[in-house]
């Protein structure tokens, strides 16, 4: 899939420095001015935006929109994360689409049909998510001068000559967009995205009235959305609703976008702006980090608006694109879809250390609300019992095709229960691990388990084997079973569901779980240098942009620095192996992936040098990760793995401990970070000054032991709960503090002012 590599777009680079951890991020704090006179919660475009995939992305969730324009003319680009074709290819429905009939066409050497049945069908126009409409103001009177995404507020904002400034956001939980414009407006038109022509929808039938305009556009399968624009003047400004809705609850789209548009204009924009801004103050209070590297920061930050902007629990979560699909004239870049092989996961990755729970969550209920049909999908495609999980799949959960060494098979749904795991881990929600998360898990264990054979030595192997996008969709991308990829997804994957069943007291489950886990093989490696293989008898050699033969290291952690000596050596020469193939064919997720296997490793030299790479020439101008030559297209996974290596350089928490500041690279003498959470239900902050650890403060929220690794340079001061308390360190320097569920430490190196929490 990712086959291009992107031009080199540099990021703004603006200073950004942290007020102090103790403090709770207010909104005038983010508001606040640095000493360079800059904010860093603004994020300056310039004065013109040409291409809709530098615009500025405002979203809530359900609905985007992405502002851009020049001069006189300013365009606004509407999205809405639940707009799909979902018609399916004739395929999908043949007898022969099954994963028996793949096994037998890969043995046969059929692959011509192989890629008839599995692969081309990704090329059909439909399913499809589905691009919105532009609206394009024209001023009489005024141009503009600058661009400005305000990320505390998310708001975008658009300077004019004469001092004044276009002021637009969404409503908190209406799929509506006002936009405020101080100045005369020509003319307010939509545009219909040419693409759906590609469809074989209709013209878009539009209309107009003195106060609005609309366009309805009627899809194939029984559906519609309308684009509706209307306006009063507010003042000595023009106020208008842009709303983007399809049809629902007896009404159609139309009439739900009009009745959206004149109630905001109804309520006026006093009591929307603060609805709105109450809303960022609380997301952006919730955790904060402090680096010293401005483009980092900056790219940090933008990664957790993204979050608050694009992922809402209620709402679909953040497919490759989120709720900003292309504006170019064309369907989405691969078809903006759901890809398992790591984007959907990526794209997670980060909110479970900013805390930012009910963000992620909208991804889990996703997935949790189409088991009934992944259920089905795993008796159809499968032919087992349980859940299983298309590798790409369309937004109602059903199989889109594609390379199917990845897009359909069984261990990329298992990689994607990683989620689930991790929520489960970092919140010790009891009710969500018993009434979810393990009968999620279990169900997608009695498939995989189904399609696991003896290889006549009594060690489980699948009937196919690849290790993602190894080999493109060559023939030589069936690997000998198990890959590296394979395997260390099944042992992951079964070794976390028996930590769940001992969780939840089933004796039976752990065992049974365990008997799994004994009959899978270890990692292949080489016998000379104990590099992780792409599978037994095959080693990688050349670069390659995803590092899947290394998820063992992370995200999964079945091997790590602090294990055997045999553990890390595989470790440190996989990745100086992989740094000696290159990156020439790396893309933009590689980096910051790359970055955080580094972090692992405690290599936080190697881990910045990829994440100045990333930022130096991956990314657009407004934070985007750009992927094609012309970087006219992009895909949000690299954002957040950055923003994940970021968290892995500043505190980890795998395994039984916290480990505050264990990758910290040579130049990044100092930092602190702000109520991040870490596995086990405890939330942390901490400060770093001349390269040492000066304060930590940990609470627990759920009781769990607290085994924590602060790295000061010297003995600290440790208080709980306020009174003086002594313990000593073990040989590894790890303090074992006596936490119950409520209770704070504090661990002070010097007589500074004692670090405290908003919460």
């Amino acid at each position: 899939m990712w086959l291009f590599l992107p031009a080199m777009v540099l990021l703004l680079s603006m200073d950004s420095p942290l007020a102090s951890a103790a403090t709770p991020a207010e909104p005038a704090l983010l508001a606040a001015a640095d000493d360079e006179g800059q904010s860093r919660w603004l994020v300056d475009l310039g004065l013109s935006i040409d291409r809709w995939v530098d615009a500025i992305p405002l979203g809530n969730g359900l609905t985007g929109a992405m502002l851009w324009g020049n001069g006189r003319e300013l365009r606004i680009s509407l999205d809405r994360g639940d707009l799909w074709d979902l018609r399916n290819p004739k395929e999908i429905s043949e007898p022969g689409f099954t994963f028996a009939n793949m096994v037998e066409l890969v043995k046969a050497g059929k692959h011509g049909e192989v890629a008839r049945l599995f692969d081309h069908i990704y090329f059909r126009p439909s399913p499809t998510k589905l691009p919105g409409a532009r609206v394009v103001i024209k001023l009489a009177d005024a141009s503009a001068r600058k661009f400005v995404l305000d990320m505390a507020r998310g708001s975008g904002f658009v300077k004019l000559d004469g001092g004044q400034q276009i002021e637009s956001f969404w409503l908190e939980f209406r799929p509506v967009l006002l936009v405020r414009v101080p100045a005369q407006i020509a003319s307010v038109q939509i545009a219909a995205n040419p693409a759906v022509a590609k469809l074989g929808f209709p013209a878009g039938k539009m209309g107009k009235t003195g106060d609005s305009t609309w366009i309805e556009q009627d899809c194939l399968g029984g559906f519609s959305y309308a684009v509706v624009a209307r306006w009063r003047s507010d003042g000595d400004a023009v106020l208008l609703a842009l709303s983007i809705d399809r049809a629902a609850s007896g009404q159609s789209g139309l009439q739900q976008a009009r009745a959206n548009c004149a109630a905001a204009l109804a309520e006026g924009i006093e009591k929307a702006r603060g609805a709105h801004e109450a809303w960022w103050a609380n997301y952006w209070a919730v955790s904060r980090v402090k680096i010293p590297d401005a483009r980092i920061q900056r790219l940090y930050d933008l990664a957790m608006y993204y979050y608050g902007a694009g992922s809402r629990k209620g709402n679909p979560p953040l497919p490759l694109q989120g709720v900003w699909a292309a504006d170019n004239g064309d369907l989405p870049p691969w078809k903006g879809d759901y890809h398992h092989d790591m984007n959907t996961q990526v794209i997670y990755w980060a909110y479970y250390n900013a805390g930012h729970f009910a963000e992620g969550e909208s991804l889990l209920d996703f997935m949790w609300d189409l088991a009934p049909y992944h259920r089905r999908f795993a008796k159809s495609f499968f032919g087992v019992e349980g859940i299983m999980v298309p590798g790409v799949m369309s937004f109602d959960g059903k199989p889109l095709g594609g390379w199917p060494q990845y897009t359909l098979m069984p261990t990329q749904c298992l990689w994607l229960f990683q989620n689930f795991h991790w929520h489960w881990r970092f919140t010790q929600d009891a009710r969500f691990l018993a009434e979810r998360c393990y009968p999620y898990g279990t169900e997608m264990a009695k498939a995989v388990e189904a399609l696991l054979r003896d290889d006549g030595h009594g060690r489980l192997i699948l009937p196919l084997s690849t290790s993602p996008e190894i080999h493109d969709n060559r023939p030589a991308a069936w690997l000998k079973p198990n890959s590296n990829n394979d395997q260390a997804t099944l042992l992951w994957f079964f070794a976390a569901l028996a930590e769940e069943a001992n969780a939840l007291s089933k004796a039976a489950d752990i065992s049974h779980y365990r008997g799994v886990l004994a009959k899978l093989d270890p990692l292949a490696t080489d016998s000379k240098d104990g590099v992780l293989l792409l599978t037994r008898g095959e080693r990688l050699v050349e670069s390659h942009r995803h590092p899947a033969h290394l998820m063992a290291i992370h995200p999964l952690a079945l091997m790590t620095v602090e294990g055997s000596d045999t553990d890390r050596k595989t470790i440190l020469n996989s990745l100086d192996d992989l740094k000696r193939l290159g990156d020439r064919a790396w893309v933009g997720f590689s980096f910051p992936w790359a970055a955080c296997l580094e972090a692992r490793a405690l290599r936080g030299d190697n881990a910045l040098a990829y994440l100045r790479i990333f930022c130096d020439g991956f990314v657009a101008r407004n934070g985007f990760n750009v992927n094609d030559r012309g970087g006219n297209c992009f895909t949000l996974d690299a954002n957040f793995a950055h923003a994940q290596a970021v968290h892995e350089m500043l505190m980890q928490s795998w395994g039984d401990k916290i480990r505050i500041f264990p990758a910290m690279p040579t130049a990044w003498k100092d930092a602190s970070f702000d109520r991040l959470r870490a596995e086990g239900g405890f939330v942390v902050s901490a400060s770093r000054g001349s390269g040492q650890t000066t304060r930590v403060w940990i609470k627990s929220l759920a009781g769990q032991p607290c085994r924590i690794k602060p790295g000061f340079g010297r003995p600290p001061k440790l208080t709980v709960n306020g009174r003086a308390a002594t313990i000593k360190p073990t040989a590894e320097g790890v303090y074992e503090l006596p936490l119950v569920k409520g209770d704070e430490a504090m661990l002070i190196s010097s007589e500074d002012i004692p670090l405290t929490s908003s919460e």
